[in-house]
């Protein structure tokens, strides 16, 4: 739309503290700190370096846990 970005992805993983250190240690402009989420996991939100934005989280809402 007007040339931006409207989209973004949710990466559910496991290790979500070793992705925010990888993210962080390669440069990764952090846009939402590693923090707890009230509805369960932890999450944090990045912009790689062609300015696409990146959610990643420990809560997978298709889980059986």
């Amino acid at each position: 739309v007007g040339g931006h970005v409207t989209g973004s992805v949710y990466l559910a993983v496991a290790d979500i503290e070793q992705r925010y250190e990888a993210a962080c240690s390669s440069g990764a402009e952090i846009v939402m700190e590693l923090e707890a989420q009230d509805y369960g996991g932890s999450a944090f939100s990045c912009r790689d370096p062609e300015g696409y934005l990146w959610h990643f989280g420990s809560y997978d809402p298709w889980s059986d846990a």
